[in-house]
């Protein structure tokens, strides 16, 4: 069958003064494009990016595909109806099929004429099975774990297993225009300008912690699988010798969940000298020096920690295991940064037990973090999360696209107004930046680890541009 996947991303795009996007390709699509080329069907990969709507469904309509797959967000859910509206005007004996972590959490979406079948959790397989069921003629639906549809009543069906070896895919099905226009932004080495095909690659799936804000639990739950680390290598190869890539984002939710595993992994990248550059998401947890001069040996130059806040009643209720406080946060990333790799802290506000009394605490420690970059994003309950039951009743909008999370908080707090958090957010920034700590501390990281100096250098230069660095910084 012609089967034509779509990430609708447009809308996420340029939300925010304070947050430099990574434009990344749709590695989760590109997964399931391989896995069904290895099927035996015809797959092609569209990601909307900053094309217009009508750019896209023409480019879909001349495809003429059997069946269109859409990835879905919280965030792009009515963007992705919106196109599969319109595809079945144009082309109404067309199969849609949404996936991902919002179609997940909502399989009554099934239910929606413009929608035939929601794939639930990890999509290679489910849908995979769909389709040769559909292929065949079969009219039975009721063996194909992992999908809900509707036929005059919603069904859901038990969910599919997950795949247990990783290594049975397939590369996923990459697009040399796209990872030429893909880019990591903020601070990273090499730096925006000098990246060149920058790709995304996952050496596990799954994460052991369960916050209650993130929606990982939805498609993974807590159990992890694992690539071999040798396979995880031969990726990379492949990606500099196929598409001249030097810089790529590791995709894993939790990076240094096993210690053994990720020294492993990184031991065999650094054995083989392969020449690219990488950005990777840890645990505070679990994260010491000898993890993180394993990852410099293998040339990961960016380490990012979801430290999420310093208030205890914000890390008691939302943080899997309550999270750290200052001083040991602090004493974790200054291992790491010793280890040659710079950091980047993630905080969210907006929680319903903040005051502006512990948001200005809150301010002031992180003016005083050990990291490199920050960024601040505004709390937001993802359906089938536990913050979304827990805080429901607290939302101050049922518009799915303004879940992005970068321009306001949409979590009633009786205490804060929403312009109040706006200006807090700004100042955190400010605070951060343009504090004496941040600015001697950035000096003299590029005096140790000069390599750096072009990635400071920009980045400098990007928070002038946007008004958030004010002061220069000591030479």
């Amino acid at each position: 069958m012609n089967i034509t996947l779509l990430e609708p991303t447009a809308s996420v795009l340029g939300h925010s003064t304070y947050a430099a996007h990574n434009i990344l390709e749709p590695l989760g699509i590109e997964y399931v494009a391989s896995y069904l080329e290895t099927k035996g069907h015809t797959c092609h990969v569209v990601q909307q990016r900053c094309r217009t709507r009508e750019s896209v469904i023409a480019e879909i309509v001349e495809l003429y595909p059997d069946v269109l797959g859409i990835s879905t967000l919280t965030y792009n859910i009515d963007d992705a109806l919106w196109f599969a509206g319109q595809i079945k005007k144009i082309l109404p004996k067309i199969v849609v099929i949404l996936g991902g972590y919002h179609a997940t959490a909502m399989p009554e979406l099934a239910k929606r004429p413009e929608v035939d079948f929601v794939v639930l959790g990890e999509g290679e397989a489910v849908i995979a099975e769909l389709i040769n069921t559909l292929k065949d003629g079969q009219e039975s639906l009721s063996h194909i774990r992992g999908i809900s549809f509707y036929d005059s009543a919603l069904h859901v069906n038990p969910r599919a297993e997950r795949i247990a070896d990783l290594d049975t895919l397939p590369f996923p099905k990459r697009d040399r225009k796209i990872l030429s226009e893909c880019r990591m932004h903020g601070l990273m080495c090499p730096p925006a300008g000098k990246q060149t095909n920058v790709a995304t690659i996952t050496a596990t799936r799954g994460c052991p912690y369960h916050c209650s804000f993130c929606s990982s639990q939805l498609i993974w739950n807590r159990d992890i699988r694992r690539r071999s680390p040798g396979q995880v290598a031969e990726e990379l190869e492949f990606l500099v010798e196929e598409y001249g890539v030097n810089a790529v984002f590791f995709s894993d939710l939790t990076f240094n969940a096993s210690k053994k595993y990720t020294i492993n992994l990184c031991n065999e990248i650094a054995r083989r000298d392969i020449p690219i550059y990488f950005y990777a998401m840890c645990n505070l947890r679990g994260m010491d020096r000898e993890i993180a001069e394993a990852m410099a040996a293998a040339k990961c130059t960016k380490i990012g920690f979801g430290v999420e806040s310093f208030i205890d009643e914000v890390r008691a209720n939302m943080k899997d295991r309550g999270g750290m406080n200052l001083e040991q946060t602090n004493k974790i990333l200054q291992e790491v940064c010793a280890g040659g790799v710079l950091t980047k802290a993630y905080f969210i506000i907006g929680f319903p037990w903040e005051t502006l009394d512990s948001l200005s605490q809150l301010k002031n420690d992180i003016a005083q973090i050990h990291a490199d970059e920050i960024k601040v994003t505004f709390y937001a309950p993802f359906p089938g999360t536990p913050g979304y039951d827990q805080h429901r009743s607290l939302l101050t909008t049922t518009d799915w696209s303004e879940f992005t999370t970068l321009t306001k908080p949409i979590v009633r707090n009786e205490d804060v107004t929403v312009e109040q958090y706006q200006q807090i957010r700004v100042d955190i920034f400010n605070s951060f930046y343009n504090g004496k700590f941040w600015q001697e501390r950035s000096s003299r990281r590029v005096k140790d680890f000069p390599q750096y100096a072009d990635s400071f250098v920009d980045f400098r230069e990007y928070l002038r541009e946007k008004n958030i660095l004010r002061t220069p910084v000591a030479s």
